[in-house]
């Protein structure tokens, strides 16, 4: 990565090594399941689809980078 910045790296890259994501595997169906992050509160982005049925990934509400709503009622 290049850093084009007038700041020292050591202040622009201070704390980056600290931020470790929040991960959670939610149970959408018996063949799906959606590793998701939290980005808020309720609010959660998805990562990975994991599935065994080929044709769950073609669908566009779980595409990663989906934002899940909060009134989705998940199982996890």
């Amino acid at each position: 990565m290049i850093n084009y910045s007038l700041y020292p790296a050591e202040m622009v890259f201070e704390g980056w090594d600290d931020f470790t994501p929040e991960y959670r595997i939610f149970k959408v169906q018996d063949d799906l399941s959606l590793m998701v992050e939290k980005i808020g509160e309720g609010r959660y982005r998805i990562e990975q689809v994991i599935s065994s049925d080929p044709m769950v990934f073609l669908k566009q509400d779980f595409t990663p980078g989906n934002v899940i709503k909060p009134g989705l009622q998940l199982q996890s």
